[in-house]
């Protein structure tokens, strides 16, 4: 029972600190970026918000469920569930390029490149957070979570 409640509360300590990393980081960025800046930064941050929701599609939080069922093959899990993530999110850049070509920069301008970079890299990694948490390791989601 006591490994359980060190478990909890380090989760929540990690989730605490994400969620106030979140709210802390804009007013500091605020303070340092210029008005136009800002608002650059903002548009970025709401596009890769938005693609990254959709490009995961929840595949990784499928790890929760599927590698305590499956126990004998989690990395088979764990890479059936990358391929998944890494179709869906090409397919969400790849629709993302072509709205932006086609309206000739319209959709995200000069920012396609970096948050194509962006959302790839993002969704593709952040299947680690479910795998330590389906394979109750608190100190591991701690790490990745400040990291």
């Amino acid at each position: 029972m006591a490994g359980l409640i060190k478990q909890t509360v380090v989760l929540t300590f990690a989730r605490f600190a994400n969620y106030g990393l979140m709210l802390v980081s804009p007013v500091i960025l605020v303070r340092l970026l210029s008005v136009e800046q800002f608002g650059q930064y903002r548009q970025f941050i709401l596009y890769a918000s938005f693609m990254q929701l959709v490009a995961a599609f929840s595949f990784a939080e499928s790890l929760l469920y599927f590698i305590p069922a499956h126990s004998r093959s989690v990395w088979r899990v764990v890479a059936q569930t990358n391929l998944l993530v890494f179709c869906s999110s090409c397919a969400v850049v790849i629709a993302v390029a072509v709205a932006d070509v086609s309206t000739h920069g319209a959709v995200v301008g000069d920012e396609l490149l970096p948050l194509v970079a962006y959302v790839m890299l993002f969704v593709n990694l952040d299947f680690w957070e479910y795998y330590f948490l389906a394979t109750h390791r608190a100190i591991a989601v701690l790490s990745y979570t400040s990291s």
